[in-house]
This record gives structure tokens, C-alpha cells and sequence, in this order.
């Protein structure tokens, strides 16, 4: 327990410069907040008040007094309380993909994908002028779309190479949008907005010539989003990154890539 409380509220309490003693800083927090209240949280470590109160809990040995130990856990208890939602871990920031990542230039986004063995070129093969990419998530092989404006990259398109059609929605496509779902959810957490719960994606969710967002992560102003898209008798599942910017507000459809 110590060497855990010692990750927690170290980093946390004391300054990234200073090095003091744990053990000091540990009875000055549980001390200082006993006799200053919760402003000797941060009090105790840097007084002799704090550290001298928090050491008279323990006994000869080493250990919690008997009549003290009450006390002292709820010393630890308000700490606890009170630094846990500051060094929770903050929602990962949605970048991009490997070292693609949402506002490079033209230029840089062409040198990371020429230089990341990660990306394979298809050759012959253009999106918008710029030149097509296949990379995988896991075993899922996916094709890279990247959008551009005023020459920054605003959204970047990872559809799967394996395209379905009508009469295999149920199978692909669904198969497809799990996988597209939970990788996200593991990188996001739950989506911010479900339009279409995966049990109900048919033929007729599709649109043809557009895309339609099923699941929505937002991370200040950028998106991440698993989206489905039509052409005529082929469907398929797309992962989108973008900025916020990108999209049209509306009944969740957006304009195709």
C-alpha cells in the first residue's frame, strides 16, 4: 500500500523539482490535514506542525497507536477522496492514426505515410490528388482517406478493404462495425452518441452516395466516428477522425469523402 499511496500522492502533492523524503511527506499530508482540516493537505508536508502530528500516531514499534488507527485511516480516507479525481488518467486526445495525425500539412502527411512501414501504398490509386494508403488495425485491413483544407488534414477516413453486398450486411458489415465500435470504445470509452445500435444495421440503414454515422466519440473539437457508406450495390464500414468543423449539423448524415 505504501509504494502505491507513494505513486498517488507524491507526484501529486509535492512539486516535480523537490525531493523530499516519502515518508515525510506521507505524515506531513495525514498530520497536516488532522490539524489544519483540508487545507493541511497541502499544509502538512511543508510544516513541522503537519509531519510531527502525523508521526505521533504511530507507537514505539512503528505501528498505529490502537486508539489512533481510527483516526489516521480517516486521515487517509479524505486524502484518498480528495486526490483521486485529480490524477485520474484524462480521455486520450483523438490524434489520428500511427503518426498520421489530424492537422499535418500535405506535405508532412505524405512523408509520414511514405516513411511509416505501417502504411503500403496502392499503387496507381488517388484520393482527391493524393495518393492512396492501406494499413491495419489488428488483423483488419483498412484503405487511408485523408481530407485536406486551407492545406491542413481535417479528417482522415480508415475504410475496411473488405466490401459487402446487399444480401451480406448482416454478416460483414455488422462484423465490421463491432470491431470498428470496440476498438474505439477501448481507446475513448463508451460513444458520446449511438444513432444506430449495431443489433439494427439492414440494408435499408444504408443511403447511397453518403455515409451515415452510427457511433460518435468527441473530444473537444475533434471526432471520431464509425460511419456506414453505400455505392450503389456495395456497403462497407468506415472509421473517421475530423475536426468538428468538417461536419454539417443535421440528422447525423454527412457528405461522403
Amino acid at each position: 500500500m505504501v509504494s502505491w499511496i507513494d505513486h498517488l500522492i507524491r507526484p501529486t502533492v509535492i512539486s516535480v523539482g523537490t525531493r523530499i523524503p516519502f515518508l515525510g511527506v506521507f505524515f506531513g499530508i495525514i498530520g497536516g490535514a488532522m490539524v489544519f482540516g483540508l487545507i493541511g493537505l497541502f499544509l502538512g508536508p511543508i510544516t513541522p506542525f503537519g509531519s510531527t502530528h502525523g508521526m505521533a500516531l504511530m507507537d514505539g514499534e512503528g505501528r498505529l497507536s490502537p486508539g489512533k488507527q481510527r483516526k489516521g485511516w480517516l486521515a487517509v480516507l479524505v486524502v484518498l477522496v480528495l486526490l483521486l479525481p485529480a490524477v485520474a488518467p484524462a480521455s486520450p486526445e483523438i490524434q489520428g492514426v500511427y503518426s498520421l495525425r489530424l492537422g499535418q500539412s500535405p506535405e508532412e502527411a505524405r512523408a509520414t505515410l511514405a516513411e511509416n512501414d505501417r502504411f503500403q501504398r496502392i499503387a496507381g490509386r488517388y484520393f482527391q490528388g493524393f495518393p492512396l494508403y492501406h494499413t491495419s488495425l489488428g488483423k483488419r485491413e483498412v484503405r487511408v482517406r485523408p481530407s485536406f483544407q486551407d492545406d491542413l488534414l481535417v479528417e482522415i477516413e480508415l475504410r475496411f478493404r473488405r466490401e459487402a453486398s446487399t444480401n451480406e450486411v448482416s454478416s460483414i458489415i455488422r462484423d465490421q462495425a463491432l470491431f470498428a465500435v470496440e476498438t474505439l470504445s477501448r481507446r475513448f470509452g463508451e460513444p458520446d452518441r449511438t444513432a444506430v445500435p449495431l443489433s439494427e444495421i439492414v440494408p435499408k440503414t444504408f443511403r447511397d452516395g453518403e455515409q451515415v454515422v452510427t457511433h460518435e466519440w468527441q473530444r473537444g473539437e475533434r471526432l471520431a466516428e464509425v460511419a456506414l457508406w453505400r455505392d450503389g450495390f456495395e456497403h462497407g464500414v468506415a472509421i473517421a477522425l475530423a475536426e468538428q468543423h468538417t461536419r454539417e449539423q443535421g440528422d447525423g448524415a454527412v457528405e461522403a469523402f
